[in-house]
């Protein structure tokens, strides 16, 4: 299918698993996310359950966001990561005009990132 760059609206800083132990910390789609970004959601995590991906996590629960960093528990006080979480109320608006398949693998300096598949949202595409 066809898909045209995408208008994507971020605000509300968040983490995951909780606030009490943040490992991730990320910012928000603000919601509604727009129904393109839901219908490529769908598209991706049917592409990584028929085994084009293997491996793949499948998420309970679909919560778009960008991932801003990583928390080391020694480094970072969970109070601190929430009182930061608090204070951040700006939103930012952006075009996203193509899509990045990355493979994350747990290092001993971290985790890398590496791309497997770019795909743009201007011309035909399939996942």
């Amino acid at each position: 299918g066809r898909m045209d760059p995408l208008g994507i609206e971020l605000g509300g800083l968040g983490v995951f698993p909780t606030r009490r132990k943040p490992r991730v910390i990320w910012l928000g789609v603000v919601a509604p996310p727009p129904p393109a970004l839901e219908h490529l959601y769908q598209r991706v995590e049917r592409a990584a359950l028929t085994g084009d991906y293997p491996g793949a996590p499948v998420r309970e629960t679909y919560r778009p966001h960008v991932t801003l960093g990583r928390v080391q528990r020694r480094a970072v006080l969970a109070g601190d990561v929430a009182d930061v979480l608090d204070r951040v109320d700006d939103t930012v608006a952006f075009q996203a005009d193509r899509m990045v398949l990355y493979r994350s693998r747990a290092e001993r300096g971290g985790v890398r990132y590496h791309s497997l598949r770019i795909i743009p949202f201007e011309g035909v595409w399939a996942v």
